[in-house]
């Protein structure tokens, strides 16, 4: 027999044993990419809608490099690298299962306890974010949807999970540590219970709780009972919190530092707003722009009319000097910046560009 203390432990004990390992991570399997399936896009500048599919054979050229990518929570505003990894990375892929039924499937690693609650309450799709070559080219999918561009030589740079995956629902966790991976959940404890009836097991295990006895049966009961229970506990602290929010808003301190903030927020979207538009007009495509800051807009500017050598160690106002004058004085062709080197901008059909891609939202 096992002895709990409490049933509000229960649950907590019932999953900390089925689902991590001895030093509390979580091992994850499920899909994160699928072939041949239209996913939409929005461009940020034009509001342009595309649907874009990656071909099989170009997910089962890429699936190997899946493995060691980090895992993150939602998608990050910027691609993980050495100077970022500290606050993004929350777990690692660490082995590419193979592709099925044009599902590519992983398992992964993950080390963040806050990432591994937010797993176990629903946080279970995912969703890669990777760089690709885009081909115009139309056509019908294999579920009759239809697509307008397809992805090429796909470079990963994370996993993340999300609620609501670009891939569709497919696109998900399915299994976690153990056997009796879900045993936390009311799926899992009636699952094991079934087993055991199928094994035709009279006798079934038991566990006391505050000197009470349950078979698996009415531990299932009582587990379902605490789920539900908390779960309208989570419910009241929202309506609470909700509550609070309107208080503070109702303060005349806390008002005040609100409008200061919006006042902030809409300055520094207004000034981003005015340097592109300001590019726009100059003719300069710059890859990547919109996860650039201002300084590095433009050094982009500079860079892009063959003036980098100018701007070496020398501060932020001779920057703005220099970009100042590139801008009333622009004469060069259009050019756009990709991958670190400058190329005459074009308006070919078809051609391939280097796009920033995420399978899903946050």
């Amino acid at each position: 027999m096992i002895e709990i203390e409490g049933l509000r432990n229960l649950e907590f004990n019932i999953r900390k044993t089925n689902q991590l390992d001895e030093n509390g991570f979580l091992t994850i399997e499920g899909v994160a990419a699928i072939a041949d399936k239209p996913m939409e896009y929005v461009d940020f500048f034009t509001g342009k809608v595309t649907r874009e599919v990656i071909p099989l054979e170009e997910l089962v050229k890429s699936q190997s490099l899946i493995i060691g990518i980090p895992v993150t929570n939602g998608h990050p505003w910027e691609f993980v690298d050495n100077k970022n990894a500290g606050e993004y990375v929350k777990g690692t892929v660490i082995e590419n299962l193979g592709i099925e039924d044009k599902k590519l499937k992983i398992r992964a690693k993950v080390y963040d306890g806050n990432l591994i609650l937010d797993i176990q309450n629903g946080k279970d799709k995912l969703s890669i974010g990777y760089l690709c070559d885009m081909e115009e080219t139309s056509g019908i999918a294999d579920n009759n949807e239809s697509y307008t561009h397809i992805q090429r030589n796909i470079k990963y740079n994370h996993l993340g999970t999300v609620y609501s995956p670009r891939a569709g629902e497919e696109a998900k966790i399915t299994k976690f540590n153990s056997k009796d991976h879900d045993l936390a959940y009311s799926k899992g404890l009636e699952d094991k219970f079934k087993k055991n009836n199928d094994k035709g097991s009279e006798q079934m295990a038991v566990w006391k709780i505050n000197g009470k006895d349950y078979n698996e049966q009415e531990l299932f009961a009582e587990a379902t009972r605490l789920h539900n229970e908390n779960e309208g506990l989570k419910k009241q602290n929202s309506t609470l919190e909700g509550e609070l929010t309107v208080e503070k808003k109702n303060s005349a301190d806390a008002q005040e530092k609100i409008n200061g903030i919006e006042q902030e927020i809409e300055n520094r979207v207004n000034s981003k707003l005015e340097l592109l538009n300001s590019i726009k007009e100059n003719g300069i495509n710059i890859d990547g722009i919109e996860k650039m800051n201002e300084l590095d807009i433009k050094k982009a500017v500079i860079k892009a009319n063959g003036m980098d050598d100018s701007i070496k160690d020398k501060d932020e106002n001779f920057i703005e000097g220099v970009y100042l004058a590139l801008m009333k004085n622009n004469s060069k062709d259009p050019v756009q910046v990709i991958a670190g080197k400058e190329e005459k901008k074009t308006n070919s059909i078809g051609e391939a560009a280097m796009k920033l891609r995420t399978g899903g939202n946050k």
